[in-house]
């Protein structure tokens, strides 16, 4: 087969996420209809026996085993270079395509030169959309407010919250500032162009850098909602739970640093040092005086305050 009759390359990393990751897979064969598309998972040292379905069930997937677990970004590219697609489509592997979603996608783009990347609505499994499917750049001011837990103020902290990350009627389909990297469908020449994401980023805030880069070199973003797909969210953080905590901090703190400057950065480190994680930490001992929550709550709280203090990423 010619590389240039691929339609889309679909790029899934996919860490210890088994069952969720055969339902995807179905979820690309079922709706395809008559696209041409390449697959290809990255495995990020899975334990699940995760290599060994894709190896028995899926014989025609492009499969990509890493040595250890080195983090989204850095898997999300090796899978970029193996890509043959005109259009790339990142697709999270705790992710269920409703029908006719990815060609929904792919015939936007192919009907607006203008655009370079867009994105699908996402849904929880209680039917209700998230919003990060479609969202404005964020600011220090919000990552503070949410960093002193304001949002959690009775009455009025939501509302607040809702104000200051200024949602999107996310009914409507429009051109956005950024979408979510759970998935999303981007030409291979833009995507080639930026060099995929960034891998000094350690968990999360890749995908909302790379809407960055991609503003910053004059491409547009568009969110279309009737292109739907279920995401059940989380699967693979969840078993890390500190880990992912720890790395999604120092992943806010370098994306400030490329777009606020310093200061920026320095000021949230500062907040979630000093405010967060104490307040994180007392609530946790106060769950465990009083005998709520599970036993491993107080360990994990202690884990991840402890990485935050350290600015570090244990190996």
């Amino acid at each position: 087969m010619r590389n240039s009759s691929i339609d889309v390359s679909i790029v899934i990393v996919s860490w210890n996420v088994r069952e969720f990751l055969k339902a995807c897979i179905d979820s690309i064969i079922s709706t395809q209809g008559n696209l041409s598309v390449q697959i290809i998972v990255v495995d990020n040292a899975s334990d699940d026996r995760s290599v060994e379905l894709v190896r028995s069930e899926f014989t025609e997937i492009d499969l990509i085993e890493t040595e250890a677990n080195i983090g989204f970004g850095p898997a999300s590219n090796i899978g970029l270079q193996s890509a043959k697609g005109r259009y790339i489509f990142l697709l999270n592997p705790d992710t269920v395509l409703q029908e006719k979603a990815l060609i929904r996608l792919i015939e936007f783009l192919d009907s607006h030169e203008d655009f370079d990347l867009v994105g699908p609505q996402l849904y929880s499994p209680d039917g209700s959309i998230q919003w990060a499917c479609a969202r404005r750049l964020p600011s220090l001011a919000l990552m503070l407010f949410q960093a002193l837990y304001l949002h959690r103020l009775p009455f009025i902290g939501q509302q607040l919250l809702n104000r200051m990350i200024a949602h999107y009627d996310l009914s409507e389909s429009q051109e956005v500032d950024a979408i979510s990297g759970a998935a999303m469908l981007g030409r291979r020449s833009v995507m080639n162009d930026v060099q995929g994401f960034d891998e000094m980023f350690l968990h999360t805030g890749e995908d909302v850098d790379l809407c960055f880069r991609l503003r910053e070199r004059g491409s547009r973003i568009f969110y279309l909602a009737d292109a739907r797909v279920l995401h059940f969210g989380g699967q693979s953080s969840s078993q890390a739970w500190a880990r992912s905590g720890t790395m999604g901090v120092l992943s806010t703190g370098r994306y400030l640093t490329r777009t606020r400057g310093r200061f920026h950065a320095w000021t949230y480190r500062l907040i979630v040092q000093l405010v967060q994680m104490p307040i994180m930490v007392i609530v946790g001992l106060m769950k465990a005086l009083l005998r709520r929550g599970e036993p491993q709550d107080i360990r994990r709280r202690l884990a991840f305050a402890r990485g935050v203090w350290r600015w570090r990423v244990d190996k």
